[in-house]
């Protein structure tokens, strides 16, 4: 998903959920955003462009899983990994609600 700001930058926001770890255990479902401005470099299924702001909901035992919850919680948490300035955050905001209305 590519997210504008109002001085010209595009920063490309990738998610992932997950409720598995590497070695196929199960764990709490997560979600996982990774928040750049780069040229995306994709390896394997993962974007690992540097840097990045990463940011990591992880669904409680009394939680339902909810793609869009996630995602938010996830995209809060990259922008401020970041360090964003809230007026960027906000306008990022615009963006993301708009495409995710249209979607």
């Amino acid at each position: 998903m590519k997210l504008a700001d109002d001085q010209g930058n595009t920063y490309k926001a990738h998610f992932y959920h997950s409720s598995m770890n590497n070695l196929g255990v199960r764990l709490w479902p997560r979600t996982e955003c990774r928040l750049h401005l780069d040229p995306c470099v994709l390896t394997t299924a993962l974007c690992t462009a540097q840097p990045a702001g990463v940011g990591i909901a992880v669904c409680s035992r009394r939680d339902e899983f909810r793609k869009a919850t996630g995602r938010k919680i996830a995209l809060s948490r990259a922008m401020l990994d970041l360090g964003i300035e809230r007026a960027t955050r906000a306008k990022l905001w615009e963006d993301y609600l708009e495409q995710v209305r249209l979607g």
